[in-house]
């Protein structure tokens, strides 16, 4: 990477690059390059289209306003009319300054160059000159061509121009461009910057004063040679129009361009005096044309604009009726769910129901268990009672007895008293009192007998008393226990027929709200039911224009089998670069393996002159020593033989 005088790339503010040249004739091809070396482009491109995949790297409002322009001027990109005259004076030329200043130019605030490229600038370049000088950036141009009849080729496939009016045109851009150019301006010719683009870019970049970063893989990846479509070396003129054409291209890439197309301009402003009325009639007629086009275009765009409305309208009608649906799918669903719910409810209350009949038979069955205790208990009451009053009436004959017995005593007192003068009476009257102590003992007897029986009696009584508490207390523990399950049974029942009449409320509710919904639904569907009608009759009226389509469609097709031809021709240059540097990687091995032998061989040199180093230092040694000296005489070898 560097650019093409060694030095970074020229940061001056305000530097703009108008890269000119017709429709059709690779500005977008050197607007991507320079882009690539490192200019800017501004923020907000065309897109690409089917018919530029690579882009057009046009700024968008610069297109925007040289075509209002264009239309306010009565003109159009392809109306072959000169410009009217004084036009830069007009309303339009105004307002389109004032939109380059507001719209354009604050885009490229930054500090590093900037190009921008628009074919119509070819024709409106006086208004941008004017401009950016006013603002103060500094113009350049840059010019380029392309073959007119590869551009007329190109024109009648993508649009059916007529090869006249489309040659026609290229003069109009080429000649009206290159006599308006800036001072500081480059020619460049599109065939040549595709096959050889690092010299020629170099060349735009001193030319330019630019110092443009050149990258070769990148500018080559980029501008791909299958990009040119039509080539023509050279033809035969077919009429003036093509042979001022032909000429054209020659001379404007020479040294002298400006001068020649001052001279060609001037040839063209006289066939254009000799051919007015044709000339006037082609424009006005590419107008209409232009006219029909944008209406038809307007009409297309309305249809489209409305039938996305009704397919909007389609999708929203749809989509209310899957809510619709969905919303009496989820009613049904909660209808199931209250229902089941109701159903759950109805068989736990006749569960409760059974559950409360159980315990009322319970219920009953311990009051008449209740009622039954009570009635042993107030039988063992009159048993006590009975037994009390026995026990009295014995206690009370005990008295009796007793007193009796007192009685009996006193009488035997008195008896004993006369029981010397009364010995018969005296018999009679132990007998009568051992009569009496019987009987009393036979009573004392009954009376001990009735006592133990009374307190027989009087455990029973107790014994059956407690029991009969304890059983009495368990039923009336079971009786509360009973009476409060029955109270919770009965709030739940009331919870449940509460719940219940709610869900018959809901149910009545969603059954309402499910028959507006289908009222809604009803609607919905005809009013679906309208819009595709309306649909259809729309398609059918784009019909017409798909019918103007099948043409584009079969030239992309030619276009895409050539673009498959020129991929295999990559494809084969690139096998072939592939064994180019398999072949310069094994030389590059044997460079290195001779590398490594020739620094073996230093070495060893290196070597050997310290050997010889060493033995002209023994040598020395030698010859200093006496005896080297006297065999030096004896062999009569001269004095200071051996000395190198």
């Amino acid at each position: 990477m560097g650019t093409a005088d060694g030095s970074p790339l020229a940061a001056s503010p305000g530097r703009a690059v108008l890269v000119l040249g017709m429709h059709r004739s690779g500005t977008s091809a050197v607007a991507g390059a320079l882009a690539e070396c490192g200019l800017d482009l501004g923020s907000r491109l065309i897109e690409a289209a089917p018919d530029n995949p690579l882009g057009y790297f046009e700024h968008a409002e610069a297109v925007a306003t040289d075509e209002r322009l264009l239309d306010a001027l009565d003109r159009s990109w392809d109306d072959v009319r000169p410009m009217p005259r004084d036009w830069l004076a007009s309303a339009g030329a105004g307002q389109a300054g004032e939109a380059i200043r507001s719209t354009v130019l604050p885009d490229f605030a930054g500090a590093r160059p900037w190009v921008i490229k628009d074919p119509r600038m070819c024709r409106l370049l006086p208004l941008w000159m004017h401009e950016l000088v006013s603002a103060r950036v500094e113009p350049l141009g840059l010019l380029v061509l392309r073959h007119p009849d590869e551009v007329a080729a190109s024109l009648a496939r993508r649009d059916g121009m007529h090869l006249r009016t489309a040659r026609l045109l290229w003069l109009r851009h080429v000649v009206e461009a290159a006599t308006a150019a800036p001072v500081r301006s480059a020619v460049v010719r599109y065939d040549e910057i595709l096959r050889d683009p690092m010299p020629r870019m170099a060349s735009i970049s001193d030319a330019l004063g630019l110092g443009l970063e050149l990258h070769e893989a990148r500018l080559r990846r980029f501008l791909r040679t299958e990009a040119r479509h039509h080539r023509f070396d050279s033809v035969d003129a077919d009429d003036e129009w093509h042979a001022l054409a032909l000429e054209a291209y020659q001379v404007l890439v020479s040294p002298g361009w400006r001068a020649a197309a001052a001279e060609i301009a001037c040839k063209l402003a006289a066939v254009d005096d000799a051919h007015r009325d044709w000339i006037d009639a082609l424009g006005m007629a590419s107008r209409e044309a232009e006219r029909r086009r944008r209406g038809a275009l307007e009409v297309s765009l309305q249809s489209q604009r409305r039938a996305e409305t009704l397919q909007a309208a389609l999708d929203q009608a749809t989509g209310l009726a899957r809510q619709h649906a969905s919303a009496l799918a989820d009613l049904d669903r909660r209808d199931r769910q209250l229902a089941s719910a109701l159903a759950e409810a109805q068989a736990l209350a006749h569960a409760r129901l059974a559950e409360m009949e159980a315990m009322r038979g319970q219920l009953e069955a311990l009051e008449r268990a209740k009622a039954a205790a009570e009635e042993l208990v107030a039988r063992s009451m009159c048993e006590a009672g009975r037994l009390a009053g026995e026990l009295e009436a014995t206690q009370r004959a005990l008295g009796a007895a007793e007193e009796l017995v007192r009685q009996r005593e006193q009488d035997v007192a008195s008896l004993t008293a006369d029981v010397s003068g009364r010995d018969a009476a005296l018999s009679r009257a132990e007998a009568l009192i051992a009569a009496r102590t019987a009987e009393a003992e036979a009573l004392g007897a009954e009376l001990a007998r009735t006592q133990a029986a009374l307190a027989d009696a009087q455990r029973i009584v107790a014994d059956e008393l407690e029991a009969t508490q304890r059983a009495l207390g368990a039923a009336e523990e079971l009786v509360r226990q009973r009476e409060q399950d029955v109270a919770s049974l009965t709030a739940d029942v009331s919870g449940r027929d509460a719940a219940l009449s709610r869900a018959e409320a809901l149910i009545a509710a969603r059954t309402a709200e499910a028959e507006a919904l289908g009222a809604e639904l009803a609607r919905t569907q005809a009013a679906l039911a309208d819009a595709q009608r309306i649909v259809a009759e729309r398609l059918s009226e784009c019909v017409a224009y798909a019918r103007e389509l099948e043409r584009t469609q079969v030239a992309l097709v030619a276009a895409e089998k050539l673009v498959l031809q020129r991929a295999s021709e990559v494809e084969s240059m690139a096998l072939r670069l592939e064994c180019d540097g398999l072949a310069r990687r094994e030389l590059q091995a044997r460079l290195e393996a001779i590398e490594g032998r020739l620094a073996d061989t230093e070495a060893a040199r290196d070597q050997l002159m310290l050997e010889r180093d060493a033995a002209r230092t023994a040598l020395e040694r030698i010859r200093r020593a006496r005896l080297w000296r006297a065999y030096a005489r004896l062999a009569g070898l001269p004095r200071g033989q051996g000395h190198e």
